[in-house]
């Protein structure tokens, strides 16, 4: 599977990191934005989406639904 992932890749990305949760893959993907320059660090989520309970994937959804839960 790492093997598909990674040939489909761009040369520059070059290895898989699997996560049991989606809020993992979004921390996973907040730490990685944090090593590179601030300026160009961008997140996206989706609009009325849930992307996790952690308090970093909770600062990326915009559906207050799922942040005043907490």
């Amino acid at each position: 599977m790492q093997k598909l992932l990674t040939d489909n890749l761009p040369t520059s990305l070059n290895c898989v990191y699997f996560t049991n949760s989606g809020t993992e893959a979004t921390e996973g993907a907040m730490k990685l934005a944090k090593t590179g320059k601030p300026a160009a660090a961008k997140m996206i989520a989706f609009n009325k989406s849930y992307h996790g309970s952690t308090q970093g994937a909770l600062s990326l959804m915009g559906d207050e639904y799922w942040r005043n839960a907490f």
